[in-house]
C-alpha cells in the first residue's frame, strides 16, 4: 500500500508538473505566435498592415498587451493609428456563456489621423469591410459584449482635410470612462485635451445613452485658440487673417440626432477676436463678447439670458472703385461663400456654424426670450470711401449701446445708442420696440455738430466746390405702426459757406453758389422740415415744406440784398483777421493774403504792445494724400513724356490730371504689381514710398512758415510767435494758420467784431442765436486728432 501511495503521488506530481510546464510553454510561445499572426494575417483580415514591437498574451488570465502598435493606412506606409501600449483584460470565465467582457482597455500615448478629401475618409474601407452584408438575425441568441474601464492617456489625434486644406490636431488627450455593459444603455466618462497648434484646454464630463443618443455634458474651456477657423477661411478666399480665444463653462443636455434639441446654461466668451485683410489690418475685432445664460432651450422655444456684453468692438467698411473690402474677400455678393456652401461634397466648419446660427435665429424669433442686459462698450465703427477723387473717412467712436430688461412678454423694449462722430459731431438714438411685432416702434434721434466740410470729398467730386464753413444738425421723431411711418425730421445747416471752385479733370460742375443762395435763408441757415410717410418698404418724403422755404427765399432775399452783401463782407473780414487758409500743397500766399499780412506787419510796427501768435492747424491726412497723388502722377508723367524734370506748365498739368485717368491707373497697376492693393492711395504709396511723402510733408511745413514770416521785418518778428503745429482734421476742412492777437487789436478787426455782433443779434438771425452760440466753440477752428 505504501508503495502504491508513493506511485500515485509521483503520478500526480508528474501530471501537475506537466500541466505547469504546458502552461509555461503556452505562455512562452503564444505571445510570439500572436505577434506573428497579427503581422502576417492583419492585412488579409482587415485590409490594413499592422505591426507591433512585442506582444504579451496570457490566455489563462485574459491579459493582452501590445507594445509599439502601428496600424497603417489602406495600401500605404502612412500611419493611421499607433500607440506606445494597448492593453486589455478579458473575463475568460464568462466566455463559455456567450459573454465577452473586457474588464479594462487602456491606450497609452495613442496617435491617430483622420484624412478627408471631399467625400473620401481614410477609414471608409474599414466601414465597408466590417459592415454586415445581410441584416442581423434577431431570432438567434447573440453574443453579449461589455467594455469596462476605458482609459486613453496622453493621446494625440489629427485631422487633415486635403481639399481646403485643413491641418489640425489636439494633444495631451486624456479620456476615462466606466464603459458600457451589454444590458445598460448609457456610458459615462470625463475628458481633457489641449489645443495642438495653439493654446487652450478643454475638460469636462459626459453621459450618453447609446440607444436614443440623449446626452448630458459639463464642459470647461479655458483660453482656447480658434485659429482652426483660419484654415476654413481659405476655402472662401486667397487671403484673410483670423484669431480668437474661447472661454466657456457650460452644462447641457440634449440629443445628438437633433442640433436644436439642447438645453444649456452657463457662461460663454470670445475674446481677442481679430478678422481682417492681414494681421494688424482688421475689418472686425473686439476685446470680448460675453454671454451669460440662465437657460437656453431651442427645443422648448425658450431663451433666458442674464447678459450679453460686447467690449471694444471695431468694424471697418471700405468702399473702392469696384466692390468693397468684404466683397473683395468673399466675392461679389458673397459669391465665394455661396459656392462653398452649395458644394455638398465638401465639409466646411464655418459654413456649418453659420447654418446652425441661422437655425437658432429662426427658432429665436418663434421663442420666448428674456435678457436682463445687452450692452456695447467703447465701440468704433469706421467708414472709408475711396471712390471719390480723394478719401472720405468718418467714424462713430466711442460708441455705446444699452438695452435693459428685454422680455418678449413686456409691452416695449427700450434701446439707447450714443456715440461721438469723428472727426466732428455726435449722435444719440432712443428706440422703443414692440417685442411681439418688430414693425411697431418709435424712435427719437439727434445728429448734431457735424462739420459740413467733412463732406468735401463728395462735394468736390460732384460739384467742384468745397465748403469751408457750416455745421449740420438733424433731429427726428418716428412712430411706426404695422410698418406705416409717421415721422418728422428737422435738418438745419448753420452758416454754410462755399470755397473757391477747384477745377479738376475728374470733377463734375454744379453751381453751388447759386444753389446755396436759393436754399439758404437770409439768416445764413438752411432749415428744412422733412416729414416722411408711407411704409418702411416704400417711404415717401414730403418735401412740401422745403419747397415752400425755397420759394420764400426767392421772394424775401432780393429786397435784403444790401444786408446780405454787408453780412458777407463782415464775415470775410472776420475770417481774414483770424485765419490764413492754405490750399493743399500750397506754400505761397495768395496776393490778397500777402497784402493782409503786410498790413498786420505794419500794424505791429506801429503798436509795440501788440502780439501775434500763430497756431498752425495742419490737415495731416489730406496734405499727405495730395502730396502722394502729385508725386505718383509726376512719375507717370515723366515716364510717359520721357522727361527728367517738370516745367511750371508740366506741374500744372500733373496737378490737374485725374487720379482715375485710365492710363495712369494702368501705370499704377503695372508698377505697384500687388493684387492686395485695392485703392489708388495704396498703389501710389507703393510707388512713391512713405519716406518720400514724409520728406515732402516736412518740407511743406517749413516752406509755409518761411513764407509767412518773410513779410515781417526784424522788429515786427519780435512780436510774432509760431506755436507748435497741431496735426489732425481742422474744422474748416483745410490746413490753416490761426491768428491769435494779444494786447492791441487792429482797428479793422475791432470794427468787424462789432459789426458781426450786431448782425448776429439782429432780427434776422435772432431765432438762431442760441444755436450759433452752441456751435461757436466748434467753428472756432477746433482740431480733431487723426
Amino acid at each position: 500500500m505504501a508503495i502504491r501511495s508513493k506511485s500515485i503521488k509521483r503520478t500526480l506530481l508528474g501530471i501537475f508538473a506537466g500541466i505547469a510546464l504546458l502552461i509555461m510553454l503556452v505562455i512562452a510561445f503564444i505571445s510570439p505566435i500572436a505577434k506573428y499572426c497579427i503581422e502576417h494575417y492583419s492585412e488579409k483580415l482587415t485590409g490594413r498592415k499592422i505591426e507591433v514591437n512585442w506582444v504579451y498574451v496570457n490566455p489563462f488570465t485574459g491579459a493582452a498587451d501590445l507594445h509599439g502598435l502601428k496600424i497603417y493606412e489602406y495600401q500605404s506606409d502612412s500611419i493611421f493609428f499607433s500607440a506606445n501600449e494597448a492593453s486589455a483584460h478579458i473575463a475568460m470565465r464568462k466566455l463559455p456563456f456567450k459573454t465577452i467582457e473586457i474588464t479594462n482597455l487602456t491606450l497609452d500615448k495613442p496617435y491617430g489621423v483622420i484624412r478627408q478629401d471631399h467625400d473620401y475618409l481614410n477609414f471608409n474601407d474599414l466601414i465597408k469591410r466590417f459592415t454586415p452584408k445581410t441584416p442581423h438575425d434577431t431570432t438567434k441568441a447573440s453574443i453579449r459584449f461589455s467594455l469596462l474601464n476605458i482609459k486613453i492617456n496622453d493621446g494625440d489625434f489629427r485631422y487633415k482635410e486635403r481639399s481646403i486644406p485643413v491641418n489640425y490636431f489636439v494633444k495631451k488627450v486624456d479620456i476615462s470612462s466606466t464603459g458600457f455593459i451589454y444590458n445598460v444603455d448609457s456610458i459615462e466618462g470625463k475628458f481633457y485635451l489641449q489645443n495642438g497648434p495653439g493654446k487652450g484646454t478643454v475638460q469636462g464630463t459626459f453621459s450618453i445613452n447609446l440607444k436614443d443618443l440623449n446626452y448630458r455634458t459639463s464642459v470647461l474651456i479655458k483660453n482656447f485658440s480658434l485659429d482652426i477657423l483660419q484654415q476654413y477661411l481659405r476655402d472662401f478666399n486667397s487671403y484673410g487673417s483670423f484669431t480668437a480665444l474661447l472661454d466657456a463653462n457650460i452644462k447641457a443636455t440634449g440629443n445628438l440626432k437633433d442640433s436644436l434639441d439642447i438645453n444649456t446654461n452657463g457662461f460663454l466668451a470670445i475674446s481677442n477676436f481679430h478678422f481682417g485683410k492681414t494681421p494688424g489690418d482688421d475689418y472686425v475685432s473686439f476685446n470680448r463678447l460675453a454671454i451669460a445664460m440662465k437657460e437656453v432651450s431651442p427645443r422648448h422655444f425658450e431663451y433666458i439670458l442674464d447678459s450679453v456684453t460686447l467690449d471694444r468692438p471695431y468694424f471697418k467698411y471700405e468702399h473702392y472703385d469696384h466692390l468693397d473690402n468684404l466683397q473683395m474677400m468673399f466675392g461679389e455678393g458673397g459669391s465665394k461663400y455661396t459656392a462653398v456652401k452649395e458644394d455638398e461634397t465638401k465639409f466646411n466648419l464655418i459654413v456649418e456654424i453659420v447654418k446652425y446660427i441661422q437655425e437658432l435665429a429662426i427658432n429665436f424669433s418663434k421663442s420666448y426670450y428674456q435678457v436682463n442686459k445687452v450692452a456695447i462698450y467703447n465701440g468704433n465703427v469706421v467708414f472709408n470711401d475711396f471712390a471719390p477723387r480723394e478719401e472720405f473717412s468718418v467714424a462713430a467712436s466711442p460708441l455705446y449701446f444699452r438695452a435693459d430688461s428685454i422680455d418678449k412678454d413686456h409691452s416695449w423694449i427700450n434701446l439707447a445708442l450714443n456715440t461721438a462722430i469723428k472727426p466732428y459731431g455726435s449722435l444719440g438714438v432712443e428706440v422703443k420696440l414692440d417685442p411681439k411685432n418688430y414693425s411697431n416702434f418709435s424712435m427719437d434721434y439727434n445728429l448734431q455738430k457735424i462739420a459740413a466740410p467733412v463732406f468735401n470729398p463728395y462735394l468736390i467730386s460732384y460739384t467742384s466746390f468745397p465748403l469751408d464753413r457750416g455745421v449740420i444738425g438733424l433731429q427726428g421723431s418716428w412712430v411706426v405702426k404695422d410698418s406705416m411711418i409717421n415721422s418728422s425730421n428737422h435738418l438745419i445747416i448753420m452758416d454754410p459757406q462755399h470755397g473757391k471752385r477747384l477745377g479738376k479733370k475728374d470733377t463734375k460742375w454744379i453751381p453751388v453758389p447759386l444753389l446755396l443762395s436759393i436754399v439758404r435763408a437770409p439768416s445764413s441757415v438752411i432749415d428744412f422740415e422733412i416729414p416722411i410717410r408711407g411704409s418702411l418698404s416704400d417711404p415717401h418724403f414730403k418735401l412740401r415744406y422745403a419747397i415752400t422755404d425755397v420759394i420764400h427765399n426767392l421772394f424775401v432775399k432780393p429786397p435784403l440784398t444790401p444786408y446780405l452783401i454787408h453780412t458777407k463782407h463782415v464775415e470775410d473780414q472776420v475770417d481774414k483777421f483770424l485765419t490764413i487758409t492754405w490750399a493743399t500743397r500750397q506754400s505761397e500766399l495768395l496776393p490778397k493774403q500777402r497784402k493782409f499780412i503786410k498790413d498786420i506787419a505794419s500794424f505791429l510796427d506801429k503798436n509795440q504792445k501788440g502780439l501775434l501768435s500763430i497756431q498752425p492747424m495742419i490737415y495731416t491726412a489730406k496734405e499727405r494724400e495730395y502730396i502722394l497723388f502729385f508725386e505718383a502722377k509726376k512719375k507717370y508723367y515723366m515716364k510717359a513724356r520721357n522727361v527728367t524734370a517738370l516745367s511750371q506748365q508740366d506741374s500744372v498739368r500733373v496737378d490737374k490730371m485725374s487720379i482715375k485717368d485710365s492710363a495712369f491707373v494702368k501705370f499704377l497697376d503695372k508698377w505697384a504689381d500687388d493684387s492686395m492693393l485695392f485703392t489708388i492711395q495704396d498703389k501710389c504709396k507703393k510707388i512713391v514710398g512713405e519716406e518720400a511723402v514724409n520728406r515732402y510733408f516736412s518740407r511743406l511745413d517749413k516752406e509755409r512758415e518761411k513764407e509767412f514770416l518773410s513779410y515781417f521785418d526784424s522788429s515786427a518778428l519780435k512780436q510774432v510767435k509760431i506755436r507748435p503745429a497741431q496735426y489732425g482734421v481742422p474744422f474748416n476742412g483745410f490746413s490753416n494758420y490761426k491768428l491769435i492777437y494779444t494786447g492791441d487789436l487792429p482797428p479793422d478787426l475791432l470794427k468787424a467784431y462789432w459789426n458781426m455782433n450786431e448782425i448776429d443779434n439782429g432780427t434776422i438771425r435772432d431765432p438762431y442765436r442760441k444755436q450759433r452760440n452752441k456751435d461757436k466753440a466748434m467753428t472756432d477752428e477746433k482740431m480733431t486728432k487723426p
